[in-house]
């Protein structure tokens, strides 16, 4: 496979171009079985919202999206702060506001 953004050859194991940094995931990939995501997330939002935690609801639940999709995006890359921005669309300065912010290490 090559890269679409410097066309270097990515050897199919890889998550990442050496060349570049970018990530190689398809779309495909992050998309395909959505609804069967997008259902359990409504189920959980459902729970929450049953429960009744009004105070500071929305934002609690923004942060705990954004520390597990931060967490996540961080093993995959080992760690690697700089390909997790990327593969986040992030900066590298935003993402490591949002470490501080999370209190993510």
């Amino acid at each position: 496979m090559k890269c679409s953004h410097c066309q270097n050859f990515i050897p199919s194991d890889s998550k990442f171009c050496d060349g570049c940094g970018t990530s190689i995931s398809p779309l495909g990939d992050v998309t395909s079985g959505l609804e069967d995501k997008e259902k359990t997330m409504v189920e959980w939002i459902r729970d929450v919202l049953n429960k009744g935690r009004a105070e500071n609801l929305f934002e609690s639940c923004t942060e705990k999206f954004s520390s597990i999709l931060i967490k996540e995006a961080l093993k995959m890359t080992g760690g690697n702060r700089s390909q997790a921005a990327r593969l986040l669309g992030l900066s590298r300065p935003t993402l490591h506001s949002k470490l501080e912010k999370l209190l993510i290490e």
